[in-house]
């Protein structure tokens, strides 16, 4: 990192996962690189991500052939054009994705992306149930991550 007086302790970027609800999962294959905005949940005790999306496509064949993956989320930004300058709070998670295919283990996941993403959502299994084949669920085990903050100064 350039700016070492930006980077923060491990500790904010866990903050910021844990508050945050999307940001962009970034692979590269076959020469290729791809991004792409996703929801997701954190799980801090199993060191994780999760994300949900369609039972085939790019994402999951660049998944394929390099499970290798960064996921970048946000939190606060703030332009102040009066100091031509960004006040951000942001986190890189680098990891290997791999595809869920217990289906208990699915369900579970997507219970709680919906109780992280869904605020008052009710526990309802049974419709999760009902889209388990048009879904498909990804977990990232994080290997490393970092985080940089440009707090705003008075």
């Amino acid at each position: 990192m350039r700016r070492h007086e930006r980077q923060a302790a491990e500790s904010t970027a866990r903050q910021i996962l844990s508050k945050g609800t999307y940001g962009v999962l970034c692979m590269a294959a076959g020469g290729d690189p791809y991004g792409v905005p996703l929801n997701y949940c954190y799980v801090p005790e199993e060191n994780a991500l999760f994300f949900h999306c369609a039972t085939e496509g790019r994402k999951l064949d660049m998944i394929r052939e390099n499970p290798r993956v960064v996921f970048v989320v946000t939190g606060k930004a703030h332009i102040a054009a009066e100091r031509m300058t960004t006040y951000y709070e942001s986190t890189m998670v680098f990891g290997t994705a791999r595809l869920l295919t217990d289906e208990k283990e699915m369900k579970k996941r997507l219970v709680q992306l919906c109780k992280h993403l869904i605020a008052g959502w009710a526990n309802n299994e049974e419709a999760i149930g009902g889209c388990l084949n048009g879904v498909a669920v990804l977990r990232l085990e994080i290997e490393s991550l970092s985080a940089k903050t440009n707090a705003e100064r008075a």
